[in-house]
């Protein structure tokens, strides 16, 4: 048996916060060069992000806004961190620590979601894909609104891949705020062009 303790394994300055603390509050932390992690503790769960490595202060401000949003957004840490990990050149310098399903914040509307677009011309091709996330287990039904007819599908991971024209995809983005994936980078939904897909 090894005979150390936690306390040894902790890295030099870890804060400790609760989860109605906020996420702007956690955010800020994250970008600090000097936090190596950030621990949520509630009752008996406990998770956390922590680097393996010293990162770069902006690949660690860009991660940690990123994090922060989907975080609020309402995806589990786990599921933010591979994400966010995606547009960001230090994102395989990051693992979470304990329950990684642990939620900071409700989803706000239906599960947690990322779409992926691909511009094929006259019409957009989306791939959607849904994550576990507090009320919203596996095994949930989602039904995304991109037409009267759409199926129901189960969650989790890549429902299917839709065809679009562009007034279809304008207001099933209007709907709400999602993440969207484009050539890799994250982005959302309130801020994205689709000029530049």
């Amino acid at each position: 048996m090894i005979d150390r303790h936690i306390a040894d394994l902790q890295p030099e300055f870890a804060p400790t916060v609760r989860p109605e603390t906020p996420v702007s509050d956690v955010a800020e932390a994250l970008c600090d060069p000097d936090v190596s992690a950030v621990v949520v503790e509630e009752n008996e769960s406990i998770a956390g992000i922590v680097t393996l490595s010293d990162v770069i202060n902006e690949g660690a401000v860009d991660i940690g806004q990123n994090l922060a949003r989907l975080l609020n957004y309402g995806f589990p840490i786990r599921s933010s961190l591979e994400i966010a990990s995606r547009d960001s050149y230090v994102g395989h310098d990051y693992i979470v620590v304990g329950d990684g399903n642990f939620n900071v914040a409700q989803p706000q509307g239906a599960l947690p979601n990322v779409c992926e677009i691909t511009n094929s011309g006259d019409t957009y091709e989306i791939k959607y894909t849904t994550y576990p996330a507090g009320k919203f287990d596996i095994g949930s039904n989602v039904v995304p609104f991109f037409s009267d007819d759409t199926p129901y599908y189960l969650c989790s991971g890549m429902a299917d891949t839709f065809e679009l024209t562009r007034a279809e995809l304008e207001d099933f983005l209007s709907l709400e705020t999602v993440p969207v994936l484009l050539d890799g980078q994250l982005r959302w939904s309130d801020t994205l062009d689709l000029d530049s897909v």
